[in-house]
Parts: structure tokens; sequence; C-alpha cells
């Protein structure tokens, strides 16, 4: 245990003699406590003491009482405890153990008593000497991240863990939950073992503290014999749950293993024999064993109840067949689950995990263009408000309305408190994450952006949108070169990847590449197979750069493309080209008619640093003053006022 004293030095030259008393009151309690609890006060130095004990609840329960006594002397004292090996020599004693609890007090603040996670565990069973965890911080001179925990006790300064002066890691209290795999005799019941994987997934999101792969990332290991220490290393976890279904008759029989990814190691091993009318229970009791068994380390309670909304079991074995068919990730997939949802509630209209779906199935049409936009929004609204009239703390339902809210009616204020309220009933949900800097993003917020998008990408390593996202976000952030390196990173994963290509282009284009730029843009017709595809950002490079006679022969390939898919939206396509031509009127007509059928792409033009160069035309703010966007606008530049 290592204290000393906040501000001495600063204290000996403003007042000596205070200084010296507030060391000896300082040196006097500590002896008398340290003794009392069976310690030894092994060093002095100056302003500090270290002491050595038996036992680590000895320990804290001694910093409880000199930091209680202390406080009321006005002293301002910092404490750390670590348990480990300790070495003597003649020059003293020194030691892994004695390097980390030295640097663990070196982070406090007045009054606080800081505790490494070996301490903690020690606590975990002594009610009076309550930890919260602050964060996972890299300790200078200590080889691995160190979990921080602050003793909560009555009399003491908890550290808001955004005071600690260290560089953060964050927790790795994790959990990836591979896709079970179906071992029934009918191949058709893949869905059902899916379905179970991913409802394991959604309930664990809903714990505070824990990090919960997101399904993208773990279903691209399905089918895979992959190593499950190789597969935790690639997502950044700690454990990994993997398991079976076997579905016979009206029976399922359900195995689970959680697997401790540092040493191959089993924390749990059961196998449950169910009726299916039993399935949400069945779930309820993984989930609770899972949370058993990381509850050691997790410090933390769910963030709500864990247990499953009960349905008619017909209408949840179609929700879950319609998941399966969602996330397929294709317009025809998504109509055909939409279809699917329907049915579902159909048999069970107060189910509102469905209403859920339905709602977010609409709106992924609705946001990739794939249908009529307004009534596939309005679509997406009903069943939303349906899911949340059934159960209000539904984090799907609200995460979906708050893109409702954002990107069909423009309501700000709205989406951030629907998207809070999401992350509040799931903050382990990576979809909250990212929609949380997507909207960070329009309102001219970059760092806090990217802050959300890294989460994001670090519950869903493997998600290319989310990536993507995190590349545009560096971009707009000024960060070309990490944009550069997000777009490779997504490259390396697939090849195939188109938006991926549209990234690295701006990036390289950004850092001045633009010849480079230009062959990276040209591979997305390379490998769609399609010369009308990717032409806006060739375009913009093409006007930007002076090429003007090859920027407007883009421009009659976007004309082109119009007249033979009149049913595609391509008002942001001329907005961008027109405003890198600089013709800045017509520009501004196809960004009015865009703003008329209330494209949500519209949002994104608004800060962006990269496509429109029109933040200086007093004509580009009366546009956003009319449509109520100059409220998220950066500031109006002196010659646009």
């Amino acid at each position: 245990m290592f204290t000393d004293i906040a501000g001495y030095t600063a204290l000996m030259q403003e007042d000596e003699a205070r200084a010296r008393r507030n060391r000896d009151r300082h040196r006097t309690v500590v002896e008398r406590q340290v003794d009392r609890h069976g310690g030894r006060v092994h060093q002095y130095y100056g302003d500090g003491t270290l002491s050595l004990f038996d036992s680590a609840i000895e320990a804290a329960a001694s910093a409880v009482a000199i930091q209680r006594e202390l406080s009321q002397a006005q002293v301002p004292v910092r404490i750390g405890i670590h348990t480990g090996d300790v070495v003597y020599d003649e020059e003293g004693v020194f030691g892994d153990g004695v390097n980390v609890a030295s640097r663990i007090q070196g982070l406090g603040t007045p009054g606080s008593v800081l505790v490494s996670a070996k301490v903690h565990d020690e606590l975990k069973n002594q009610p009076q000497l309550r930890c919260v965890s602050l964060g996972t911080f890299e300790l200078k001179n200590v080889r691995q991240p160190i979990e921080v925990f602050a003793m909560d006790a009555e009399g003491l300064t908890l550290p808001a863990p955004d005071t600690l002066e260290a560089p953060r890691r964050e927790m790795r209290r994790s959990v990836a939950v591979l896709p079970f795999t179906n071992m029934s005799a009918d191949p058709e019941n893949e869905y059902f073992s899916d379905g179970i994987t991913e409802e394991l997934i959604n309930l664990l999101t809903r714990v505070n503290g824990l990090q919960v792969t997101a399904r993208t990332s773990t279903f691209a290991f399905k089918n895979r014999q992959d190593d499950v220490r190789q597969i935790a290393r690639q997502l950044g976890v700690q454990t990994v749950l993997e398991g079976s279904v076997r579905k016979y008759g009206q029976r399922i029989r359900v195995t689970a293993q959680l697997i401790d990814a540092s040493n191959g190691y089993h924390l749990f091993s059961q196998t449950y024999d169910r009726r299916l009318a039993d399935m949400f229970e069945l779930q309820d009791e993984i989930a609770g064993a899972i949370m058993a068994a990381v509850q050691d380390r997790l410090g933390a309670e769910p963030a709500a109840s864990l247990a499953t909304q009960r349905s008619d079991t017909r209408a949840h074995a179609l929700y879950l067949r319609g998941i399966h068919e969602f996330h397929r990730w294709t317009p025809e997939s998504a109509r055909s689950a939409i279809g699917i949802f329907e049915q579902a509630t159909a048999i069970d209209p107060a189910y509102a995990r469905a209403w859920a779906a339905l709602a977010e199935a609409h709106a992924y049409l609705a946001y990739m263009g794939q249908a009529d936009y307004a009534p596939a929004w309005r679509a997406a609204e009903q069943a939303a408000l349906r899911a949340l009239e059934l159960d209000p703390l539904l984090g799907e339902a609200h995460l979906s309305l708050g893109l409702i809210k954002l990107f069909y009616y423009w309501d700000f204020d709205d989406a951030y408190n629907r998207v809070q309220k999401a992350l509040s009933r799931n903050p382990g949900l990576a979809a909250a994450h990212h929609a949380f800097g997507v909207y960070l993003s329009i309102i001219g917020e970059p760092e806090r952006a990217l802050e959300e998008l890294e989460a994001a990408s670090r519950l869903d390593p493997l998600s290319l949108p989310h990536m993507m996202s995190l590349c545009w976000a560096f971009l707009d952030a000024n960060r070309a070169q990490d944009a550069l390196g997000a777009a490779n990173r997504m490259l390396a994963q697939d090849p195939m990847f188109r938006a991926a290509y549209e990234g690295k282009g701006i990036a390289l284009f950004a850092l001045g590449r633009s010849e480079e730029a230009l062959a990276v843009l040209h591979r997305v017709v390379d490998i769609t197979g399609d010369a009308y595809k990717g032409l806006s950002p060739r375009g913009y490079i093409l006007a930007r750069t002076g090429r003007t006679d090859e920027a407007r022969r883009i421009l009659q390939m976007i004309q082109e493309r119009e007249r033979r898919h009149p049913e595609l939206s391509l008002q942001i396509d001329y907005a961008i080209l027109y405003g890198a031509l600089g013709e800045v009127d017509r520009a501004l007509e196809f960004l009015e008619e865009a703003a008329r059928r209330r494209l949500g792409d519209v949002l994104f033009l608004v800060n962006s640093r990269i496509w429109l160069d029109l933040q200086h035309e007093p004509a580009f703010w009366t546009f956003l003053d009319r449509h109520g966007l100059s409220r998220i606008a950066r500031a109006r530049p002196a010659a646009a006022q």
C-alpha cells in the first residue's frame, strides 16, 4: 500500500510549516492504522509511505480508516493498493507488485483509495469494502494494462474515470457468442439455431460493462473450424460461447460451453433438454449462466432485466426465421423478412420484438433507397411505435425510431433522445453506438463521432458498414491518413466491397494523390462490371483538379443512369458534381429537390469537409436556414454572412 500527500511540493513553497504539519499528521495516522490492521510501514519517502500487509482485506480496511481520519484533518492523501511478489535486498524493497501499487496510487485524486483487479478479487465478498471499476489503464513501466477500481465507502472520494491521468484501455470483460451449430436432422432448422444465437447476443448487450461482439462479426465464423483462441484474438474478447441446437418434435436440446480464451479452459459446460414451449426460459437460463461465470470480474450489475419477452411459440419461430432472412442483408431478403415478421405479428399482435424487427427491415429499405422513400419510413415508424407501446423499454425499437427521426423527420433532438434510450437499455449494442456516431458526424462533432464509431467497431470488429462510417468520420476530422488505413483494412477483409474503394479514393485525394485516387475509384467499375457505378466521387475529383471536360462527361453519365433507372434518387450525385464544378445555383437546385423528398443524405452534406465547397456561399446558408439545418452546422464563415 502506497500513500502520498497530494500537492505537497507546492505547499512546501507556499507554507512550509503547514506542509510539515500535514506530513507529520499523515505519518502518525498511517502508522497507527497500519499497525491496527496487522501491517507494517516499511519505508518513508518525503511525503509518502510504503506499507506491507499479509492480507489485502486488512490493507483495504486500513486505507479506508486512514482516509476518513485524514480527510477530517484536511490532509489530502492518495492511496493505492496492489497484491503481488515483493523482493527485499540491502537497497530496499522492489518488484512488480510494488511498482504496480505505486503507479495505481499515482493515478488517484485526494481522498481516494484505488486498488488493482487482483485486490478487488480479494474484496468482492466484503460488502463494507465495495469497489467500482474505473476502467483499464496503461501504466508506466507495467507490461500489461491494469484494471483499476476505486473503493466506494463513506468518507472517501470516488474519482471520475476521466480525471485519471493515464492512457485508457477499453475494459476487457468481454464475450463473443459464436453461431450455435444446427444438429437437427432437418437443415431447414438452421434459422432456429441462428435465432437462439442472436437472442443470447441481444440479452447480453443489456449488461453494463460487458463487451459483447455483435452478430455481424461472430457470424463471420459460421461453419468454420477456427481455433477458439484465434477467434477470440481476432474479435478482441476474453471469453467465447459456443454450442449446438437439436430440435426434434416439440423438444429441443441445447449444449453450451463458455471458454476462457487465454487458456482454452471451459468456464462452464452444460446441456439443456427442454420443451419447445420453454424456449424463453432456456435463453434466460443460458444468459444467466454466462453472467454468473464472468461476474467475478464484471464489477457491474445488469442495466436491465435479462428476461426475454414471452410470445406465442409459433410467432417466435416466425420471428427467428425472419431474423435469419433479414440478416442476409440484401433488399430481396429484407422484403422477404417483412412478410415473415408480418405473419408473426398477425399471430401474436402483442409481440414487441417482432414489431421492432419489422421497423428495422422497413427502415433498412428506406435508407438504402430500395423502396418508395416516404411510405417505407412511415411503415417503419408505425411498427416502431407499436413495439414501444407494447414494451416502452425495448432498446431496438427506440433505435429504429431514432433513425427515423433523424433521417426522415430531421428532428435532431428527438433522434438524440431515442438513441440515448437505446444505449441506456442496451449499453453493449454496437448498432446503437454506430447510430450515435453517425448522429454526431451529422451535427458536426467529428471527434466525439470517432469515439462512438470506434466503440461500435470494437463491438463489431468485422462489420464493414461500421468501418466505412469510421472511414468517413476520419475524413471529416481531417485525418485522411487514418481514413486511408480504415479503407485498406476493409479491402483486406473484402476486396469486393465497393464502398471501401470510394472511401480510399477520397482519402487519397485528401492526401494530394489525385491520380492514385482516380485509379482506385475506377476499381468500382471493375468489380461491378457497371460503368455507371461510383460516378460522383470520380467526377468530384476530376472537377476539383481542373479536368472539367472529363467531369462533364461524368455528369452526362449520371443523366444517362437516371434515364435508365428513373426509380433512383440521384439528386445528391448531381449536387456533389455541380458543387465541385463551381455551379452553385445548379447544386442548390438539386439540394432543394433532395430536401423536398426528405432524402437523409442531405444531412451528411451540412458539415462535410469532403464533398461540397459551398460553406462560403450565402445561398448555401439560406438553404440551410430554410430547412432548419443551420442549427447543426459549424460556425458560418464571414464570407457567407
